[in-house]
């Protein structure tokens, strides 16, 4: 077996695998956005206005509200 095929066995047999079915794992990018946006609306309702990376917080959760808003629209068209 070469080293990618033990490497590959290895992840596979991982505790972090034990007990998830594919369904599960095939989800997990999806829920990344969500947690995404929740971390940084929480770090930004923990950093004064005043602060030099409140701009920024501000910012990077619009984006990912913009980008988790065009993967649930996606999600929604590939249903149909």
């Amino acid at each position: 077996m070469s080293i990618k095929g033990r490497k590959w066995s290895l992840y596979l047999t991982s505790s972090y695998l034990q007990g998830l079915t594919l369904e599960a794992l095939l989800i997990q990018p999806i829920q990344r956005l969500p947690r995404y946006v929740m971390l940084v609306t929480d770090l930004l309702k923990r950093t004064e206005e005043s602060h030099p990376d409140h701009a920024n917080l501000s910012k990077a959760r619009e984006l990912l509200q913009v980008e988790e808003r065009r993967a649930r629209e996606r999600g929604r068209q590939r249903k149909f």
